[in-house]
């Protein structure tokens, strides 16, 4: 059976407004753990995180929606699901070239 393997990572680059030197060091590892903590409340894995005194760097893989893939699709079939979700992200599809 073909099988397909995807991983997606994220880097993330923010700043502070104004690229204003805000984030000192004493305040950086509560920092980086709170980033840490809302990635994993998502379901991300953090990979790394860092920062300067005007911008953070946070990388981290996106959480797994393919999980119950057998149940998942005693509901719904691949075909429907593949319309819905290119209906859901706004990717425009013609249909006779979609299947075989």
């Amino acid at each position: 059976m073909p099988q397909s393997l995807c991983a997606v990572y994220i880097h993330l680059v923010f700043s502070t407004k104004e690229r204003r030197a805000l984030l000192t060091d004493s305040m950086r590892s509560d920092l980086h753990a709170y980033f840490g903590g809302i990635l994993k409340e998502r379901g991300s894995t953090p990979i790394s995180i860092n920062s300067v005194s005007d911008h953070v760097h946070l990388l981290f893989s996106l959480r797994q929606y393919i999980e119950n893939q057998q149940a998942h699709h005693q509901k719904i079939d691949f075909r429907e699901e593949f319309i819905w979700l290119c209906e859901k992200h706004g990717v425009t599809y013609d249909e006779r070239y979609l299947w075989d």
